[in-house]
């Protein structure tokens, strides 16, 4: 029997809904960007490539999100007419959990901040 000691065979991954006001698509894409570019300046092992921007799916999603076992953390935002769908996966080395759940609680109100800023 082979036995790999300190591998996961799941992915790190968590996902969140957050309640939003109404707003254009053009403003959640922007707010997206501009949330992705603000943690990557202040946290390390934030991917920034924007590999999807989907307007009529409302999609937004950086690093290959759905690629499975890549490094760093990625993001994959969902668009709603009043919610926000936020998933975040992040590996490390053999899949090690870089800490998904701090992340999305550190990126999420950067973005919920922004989608309600009133312009």
């Amino acid at each position: 029997m082979f036995v790999i000691s300190g591998c996961s065979v799941i992915e790190p991954h968590i996902s969140k809904e957050y309640k939003v006001q109404t707003r254009s698509i053009e403003k959640d894409f922007q707010c997206a960007e501009e949330s992705i570019n603000f943690i990557s300046k202040t946290q390390q092992n934030w991917e920034t490539k924007i590999t999807k921007k989907d307007t009529s799916a409302r999609v937004f999603q950086t690093g290959d999100y759905d690629e499975w076992n890549r490094m760093w953390f990625r993001v994959k935002i969902k668009f709603y007419d009043d919610y926000v769908r936020i998933d975040v996966k992040g590996s490390g080395l053999y899949l090690s959990d870089l800490g998904v759940e701090k992340a999305l609680n550190d990126f999420a109100p950067l973005l919920i901040e922004c989608i309600n800023k009133k312009d």
